[in-house]
């Protein structure tokens, strides 16, 4: 390790770094899904709305595998964070994480609570507001792959993107 010049040292680890992972035969592969402490939910109990979306991960038994965390290729997805869902007219519409479910083909859902949102231009965040309206999401058509918290002030909640993101 160079001592004079830290930064190049870094650069040139980093580099290393990337190289090893490229090198690897599952590099770009089907996401990887790992579940945490599954909960069986009977369809019955869930939104008419939900119902018909998750049919295909009902077992014989009528109930979903739910799990409170699910993580895909290294991001951690939980209950209370938002994803961007889609853009309208000019605003990013975002969903708050409800449950996720994971299929054995490698797919991965999330129940998500969609929200309006207002762009505050003085905290240069989203505002929030959840609506009634429930929808099943694959992960692979969220708008940004990375989950974000939310932070509450007083009643009201905000979320702050971490990437630009746009609908082409």
């Amino acid at each position: 390790m160079n001592y004079k010049n830290i930064c190049q040292s870094l650069a040139n680890k980093h580099q290393l770094y990337q190289a090893l992972e490229m090198s690897d035969t599952e590099y770009l592969k089907p996401a990887f899904i790992a579940h945490h402490e599954p909960t069986f939910v009977p369809l019955s109990v869930m939104n008419n709305s939900v119902q018909t979306e998750l049919s295909s991960f009902c077992d014989n038994r009528g109930t979903v595998k739910c799990y409170k965390s699910v993580t895909v290729r290294g991001t951690n997805y939980q209950p209370d964070m938002a994803v961007a869902l889609d853009v309208q007219e000019g605003l990013v519409s975002f969903g708050i994480i409800l449950m996720g479910i994971a299929g054995d083909e490698g797919q991965c859902h999330f129940v998500c609570c969609r929200c309006t949102s207002y762009y505050s231009l003085h905290l240069h965040c989203y505002e929030l507001d959840r609506t009634d309206d429930i929808v099943v999401v694959q992960q692979n058509d969220l708008l940004d792959y990375y989950p974000l918290s939310l932070y509450t002030v007083g009643s009201k909640c905000y979320v702050t993107m971490k990437h630009f993101v746009c609908r082409l």
